[in-house]
């Protein structure tokens, strides 16, 4: 099984700490924040071996915005949009799966 290098793009960096920041603010729990972009970050990992076995969104607006073989996978309630090359994953964005079309 092949093994990619993640990449994650500064967008969906700041996707991933504005999610904290709210979890943060509007729950008053840190605690729950750290636990959630430990788990995003642990499923960005996995996506390293597995990235690859998940068909290409059948979204158009993902198609539209990220290209015909852009994917997705899920954490929580969150919708994490990569790319893949040859030789990694990018990261293209992490956003609420309520806006996804």
């Amino acid at each position: 099984m092949k093994k990619y290098e993640i990449e994650i793009s500064p967008v969906a960096r700041l996707d991933i700490k504005n999610r904290v920041y709210g979890i943060t603010r509007d729950l008053l729990n840190p605690d729950a924040a750290k636990r959630y972009r430990t788990g995003m970050l642990k499923k960005n990992e996995s996506l390293r071996t597995t990235g690859a076995s998940r068909a290409p969104s059948l979204y158009e607006s993902v198609q539209k915005r990220y290209g015909p073989t852009a994917r997705t996978a899920i954490y929580k309630k969150y919708t994490i949009i990569y790319n893949i090359d040859s030789n990694a994953i990018w990261i293209r964005r992490v956003i609420a799966s309520s806006l996804i079309t």
